[in-house]
């Protein structure tokens, strides 16, 4: 990526769910696997990316230049 990511991955746990998710790469792509729990009605797992290189909020990408951003994403198994 021409841009400074990271991805943080989360789940149901403070809901008390058994929702689990597990980021087994995040370098030059995403890969992750996960599993949702139907112990809280709205079981979850997310990867979420943060396009930053700090903390701050000066320190985020500003993409307000662009009119539309394109991500590609490869399911496994192909059922999505």
């Amino acid at each position: 990526s021409t841009f400074p990511w990271s991805a943080e991955s989360n789940a149901d746990a403070e809901y008390n769910g058994q929702s689990t998710i597990e980021l087994h790469d995040a370098g030059q792509s995403i890969d992750y696997s996960f599993t949702i729990s139907d112990a809280v009605q709205h079981g979850y797992a997310s990867v979420d990316l943060s396009f930053a290189s700090g903390e701050t909020p000066a320190d985020y990408v500003d993409f307000s230049q662009y009119s539309h951003l394109r991500f590609t994403a490869k399911c496994s198994p192909s059922n999505v």
